[in-house]
């Protein structure tokens, strides 16, 4: 099994942009590089606003 390329990451301005795609309402974010990664690579955390329509239906235990 090979693994998927990761997306790249750029800070431009402010701006976010993963991929092709500009990260919107974001709050706060970490880019946390490590030794056990490999070179080039990082780890990205966000903390964003999204709208959510919970479609699941309760379940009784």
């Amino acid at each position: 099994m090979s693994e998927k390329e990761p997306l790249e990451l750029t800070l431009e301005d402010g701006t976010l942009t993963l991929g092709s795609e500009k990260l919107r309402y974001v709050e706060k974010y970490t880019i946390e590089v490590s030794s056990t990664l490999q070179k080039g690579k990082a780890e990205l955390t966000l903390k964003m606003l999204v709208n959510f329509s919970d479609n699941r239906q309760e379940r009784n235990p």
